[in-house]
């Protein structure tokens, strides 16, 4: 393994590799104006997630009995 790599090493030194230009996306811009408002923003969906399981496990439960 090492001595292929030896082999390998005067090309890697002195071989010239051309990389093809990166696309960059563009930045997007914060719609949440605080810190604060978007903590908040986050807490109510996670909230509103809770509900969401909470509820359809109370009609699993119920379609069982």
């Amino acid at each position: 393994h090492g001595f292929m790599k030896g082999l390998g090493a005067p090309m890697l030194a002195l071989g010239h590799f051309n990389v093809l230009p990166a696309k960059i996306p563009p930045m997007v811009q914060p719609t949440q104006s605080t810190v604060e408002n978007a903590l908040a923003n986050d807490w109510a969906n996670i909230g509103a997630d809770f509900h969401v399981v909470v509820k359809a496990y109370g009609e699993e439960l119920e379609q069982a009995k």
